[in-house]
């Protein structure tokens, strides 16, 4: 029992003793745990400073001492700051990239290719560079930072900023240059006098002339102050033969001017160039403008007529028309029933062609009508035309064309595809009404080439007034007077053909048109109290009197032979 209550005191004790260890043993470790957990929490308390000081750096925005860019000292700037700071080292760049363009071929030629004088556009990195000296000190641990920022104020970070010139611009201030410089292939054309003196062209420096030219890249004809030095004379026409040209060569200098740009060397640079050709040759000119026709009507002596003749000629002559243009007389004319136009009066057709008085303008229906037939012996196209109601005497039927202010025009057209050029003139030497009209070469008329055409007409009928006799009250004439107004005159009918030829030999032939002249029966008008006679009946005519015949004899009896 004794040793049984032992045993249970020692387990008492042992369970007592190893309780009091546990105690101790917990103790100690919290202890431990609250040590570590200080350490921890100073540890923690270190690298937090230490982290705020470096997100301090990072964030503080300023450049830091000992950076500068393009030499200029950043420290202490912000961002904006450093910006507005380096504006001017820009504007520095920008002024110093000038090139001055020249020629030895053509020393007058001088041209500066900068920003400031042409659109030039250069394009900056300067943020870039100042985002790159902005994260300077500003990348790694706090300690790595701290080394480098000590290390940037002791021996300084230099940056440049550089710039690269737009393309585009680049291009267009090259274009600019080549504006200036180029002395572009110059085809081969023509020029005219607009003024003739009796069919002599007005000489070099005449006062009154005016010389025009064919542009060939305007495709019209303007006017020029002087003749070309080059400038050929041939008849009417001057001939300017072509010349090479001589451009910049604008891609190579692109390429010479982005080298340069790059390796920062400006000032002068001898221009790059290339020779360009003609298109048009001057036996090309040659060759493709002919004479088409010409034509001339002869007039008779009368002075204002004659006037009329020689301003109208005037207003017309030199006209050029470009292809698929449409010439009006008319128009070109302008108003002839106004006196302050100009025109004189001389004889024109009234009555439908019965008679003629005295009208402003009177005798331009004789240019119009010569025009007519040149024209349709260049075989160009008639857009209206039409006939007098009398036919003229100095052309046959069927190839006039009559022209009224207003009211009755005469149209054609250039149909072909090269200009067409008209000289009109009066000769008052051999008073003749005159029309040249050149353009080029004559073609083919259904499949057949031709190399003229011929404007030719025939009567095909007279119509004959009736006998009767006319007789109409005129208040302009004096009381109990009678007088006549117009004789009878015969009318007729035509019909006018072109007419194709290769030299002598007929190709084709077209009827232009068929023109009918009325007749006119005698008139007279009379005044207040004449008395219109009373016609005298033509005696009727008695029939002519079958002839008798004499009666047939009866033969004799005859008496048989025996």
């Amino acid at each position: 029992m004794f040793i049984g209550m032992k045993k249970n005191i020692n387990e008492t004790v042992t369970a007592k003793k190893s309780k009091m260890s546990g105690v101790k043993i917990g103790i100690i470790c919290a202890a431990a745990v609250l040590v570590a957990a200080g350490a921890l929490f100073a540890i923690y308390n270190m690298r937090e400073n230490r982290e705020n000081k470096r997100q301090e750096i990072i964030n503080s925005g300023v450049f830091h001492d000992g950076i500068t860019v393009n030499g200029v000292a950043l420290g202490g700037m912000n961002f904006e700051q450093a910006k507005a700071a380096l504006a001017e080292q820009e504007a520095a760049i920008a002024a110093g990239l000038t090139f001055h363009l020249k020629s030895e071929i053509d020393p007058a030629f001088n041209f500066t290719l900068s920003p400031s004088t042409v659109e030039l556009k250069l394009t900056f990195n300067t943020e870039d560079v100042l985002y790159e000296a902005l994260s300077l000190g500003r990348e790694g641990t706090l300690s790595q930072m701290q080394d480098e920022i000590a290390d940037i104020n002791n021996n300084g970070r230099a940056l440049e900023i550089g710039f690269e010139v737009e393309d585009e611009s680049l291009r267009a201030a090259l274009e600019h240059a080549a504006s200036v410089f180029d002395r572009p292939a110059a085809d081969a054309t023509f020029g005219i006098y607009s003024d003739f003196q009796d069919n002599i062209p007005l000489i070099k420096g005449g006062t009154t002339a005016t010389f025009r030219r064919y542009d060939p890249l305007a495709k019209k004809m303007v006017d020029d102050e002087a003749i070309p030095e080059n400038a050929v004379q041939e008849g009417r026409f001057y001939y300017i033969p072509e010349a090479d040209g001589l451009v910049l060569d604008n891609e190579a200098m692109f390429t010479l001017l982005k080298d340069r740009i790059a390796n920062r060397q400006y000032g002068d640079v001898e221009v790059l160039t290339q020779v360009t050709h003609p298109q048009v040759k001057l036996a090309d000119v040659k060759s493709k403008f002919i004479m088409r026709s010409s034509f001339s009507t002869k007039y008779s002596r009368n002075t204002d007529r004659t006037y009329n003749l020689r301003k109208g000629a005037g207003i017309l002559n030199a006209t050029v028309l470009m292809p698929g243009e449409e010439f009006s007389t008319n128009e070109r004319l302008g108003d002839r029933n106004v006196v302050s136009a100009g025109w004189k009066e001389a004889p024109g057709l009234i009555d439908g062609g019965a008679r003629t008085n005295q009208q402003l303008g009177g005798g331009v229906c004789q240019i119009s009508t010569t025009i007519y037939i040149t024209v349709v012996q260049s075989d160009l196209e008639i857009v209206y035309r039409q006939q007098h109601s009398s036919k003229s005497d100095y052309v046959d039927g069927a190839l006039d064309a009559t022209i009224d202010s207003n009211r009755i025009d005469f149209k054609w057209k250039n149909n072909t595809n090269s200009p067409i050029i008209m000289f009109v003139w009066v000769d008052q030497s051999n008073r003749t009404m005159n029309t040249e009209i050149y353009g080029e070469p004559f073609g083919e008329i259904s499949g057949k080439k031709f190399d003229r055409v011929e404007f030719k007409s025939k009567r095909l009928e007279i119509l004959y007034p009736t006998n009767k006799v006319h007789y109409i009250h005129n208040s302009e004439v004096p009381n109990g007077m009678v007088k006549l107004r117009n004789k009878a005159k015969n009318g007729s009918v035509w019909e006018a053909y072109r007419i194709y030829y290769l030299g002598d030999k007929e190709v084709a032939r077209e009827v232009e048109n068929t023109s009918t002249y009325k007749p006119h029966d005698e008139t007279w008008i009379y005044g207040r109290g004449w008395v219109k006679p009373t016609p005298t009946p033509l005696p009727t005519p008695t029939p002519p009197q079958t002839p008798v015949l004499p009666p047939i004899p009866t033969p004799p009896d005859e008496t048989p032979i025996p």
